[in-house]
């Protein structure tokens, strides 16, 4: 089942507070299923008393935050999965062979703001700076 708005955020916080408790990181990101972002997008809630920010999802864009926490919606992970974490545990690289190129994305002030474009591999450093809530 998809529980209740108050059932989603307690397993958020809880699934913070064991990254926390396991690795000393900071859980910045939650990272969903589409299944699992249009479960909680759906939720709704008639308490007025909070002490934290409850959050805003975007539905076009799939993202958005859950009690200050970055929503991330992956296509590739399969149904039902919500994985709390620490964003800055994964390392980033070009996947090798993979063309890459670095375009100019818009002019700055500066002169021109570039983004590279091709394939990429993240791979997790620390296992303990995730916890998958359910």
């Amino acid at each position: 089942g998809t529980g209740t708005f108050e059932d989603w955020i307690t397993a958020v916080i809880a699934g913070a507070a064991a990254v926390y408790n396991n690795s000393g990181g900071m859980a910045n990101t939650l990272y969903l299923s589409p299944d699992m972002y249009f479960a909680a997008a759906g939720l709704v809630t008639d308490s007025g008393a909070a002490l934290i920010n409850q959050g805003a999802l975007s539905v076009s864009t799939l993202g958005g935050n859950i009690a200050g926490i970055n929503v991330v919606t992956s296509y590739g992970l399969t149904t039902g999965i919500a994985i709390v974490g620490d964003a800055g545990a994964f390392l980033t690289a070009e996947t090798p062979g993979a063309p890459v190129q670095l375009r100019v994305t818009e002019p700055s002030i500066a002169g021109f703001e570039v983004g590279v474009v091709g394939a990429f591999a993240a791979e997790c450093y620390d296992d303990n700076r995730f916890a998958q809530i359910t």
